[in-house]
């Protein structure tokens, strides 16, 4: 077991381990409910098959970014904002901000994603390669709109680059967050067969044999104490949805087969991938956005 960790929020209050998952070791926060992920290997890319990921989560993220681009819409005009999307990958989001009417960046450190970002979006989008806020052009700016979707959960210090978005946000600028939450159905599906002896759904939520494991499951409670801590108001939030039934097969396939069960157990977690898809509406959400504004 690894040292005791520190909350990353600052929050004061003590961390308990909680679970394994793979090589790693999971602690929450008895304060703000935050779970973080500590130890094990980092970066291993054994496991992911980049050439599945568009048929995979097209619909769903697409999907999901009208929903949010409304609720923005409601606290600062669209069109002509200077919109920096950080994680940007294939470039979904910057597509649909263009229709949108924004001025769009993006900053993204997979290679294979940067590039496909770049050969598909207008040249009016400038994508670069790299991680936010030191990969990010000077000459950029500042912006009125910083989104971060299903990126922020990867981070290693969240208060740190929410305080950095500070000093590239306009005055009455939003930064925008996606992602999953440790209070949805699917998180808590996972705690329950991990206990009864199954580990394998807490170790795909976790995606420790992705390049890029998540090493925070936030809680509202975490997400506000952030906010607060990083001089933000939260003025929007909401549910979006984590599944959907078209491309749940390609997204089972992202990963390699199991050994002793093979594609069968490709189509079994798709099936597992249906049925939450069909469930999502009625049980906690899976995945949330807020919206935050910098206090005055």
């Amino acid at each position: 077991m690894t040292a005791i960790p520190v909350c990353p929020l600052r929050c004061g209050d003590s961390c308990r381990f909680a679970f394994t998952v793979g090589a790693f070791d999971v602690y929450q926060c008895q304060g703000c409910g935050l779970y973080l992920l500590t130890g094990g290997p980092q970066g291993n890319d054994l496991t992911l098959d980049r050439t599945q990921f568009d048929d995979a989560f097209r619909t769903l993220r697409l999907s999901n970014y009208r929903r949010i681009f409304d609720a923005v819409a409601q606290h600062i005009a669209l069109t002509s904002a200077r919109l920096l999307d950080v994680g940007s990958s294939s470039g979904w989001f910057l597509h649909s901000a263009v229709e949108r009417g924004c001025t769009c960046f993006g900053i993204e450190p997979d290679a294979y994603f940067c590039e496909r970002a770049r050969d598909s979006l207008p040249p009016t989008v400038s994508v670069v390669g790299g991680y936010f806020p030191q990969d990010l052009p000077a000459e950029w700016g500042s912006f009125d709109i910083i989104t971060f979707h299903d990126v922020f959960e990867h981070l290693d210090d969240p208060q740190a680059v929410l305080g950095a978005c500070r000093g590239r946000l306009k005055a009455q600028g939003l930064v925008v967050l996606s992602l999953p939450s440790a209070d949805g159905f699917a998180f808590r599906l996972g705690r329950l067969l991990w206990h009864v002896g199954w580990k394998r759904p807490l170790e795909r939520i976790f995606q420790v044999n992705y390049p890029f494991p998540h090493l925070y499951y936030f809680t509202p409670t975490s997400l506000a104490r952030l906010a607060a801590a990083t001089g933000f108001d939260i003025v929007a939030s909401g549910r979006v949805d984590g599944f959907a039934v078209r491309g749940s097969l390609r997204r089972a396939r992202l990963d390699e087969p199991t050994p002793g069960v093979g594609v069968v157990g490709q189509y079994a977690t798709a099936l597992g991938l249906v049925g939450l898809a069909l469930l999502q509406r009625l049980v906690p959400a899976d995945s949330i956005y807020v919206v935050l504004r910098p206090r005055t």
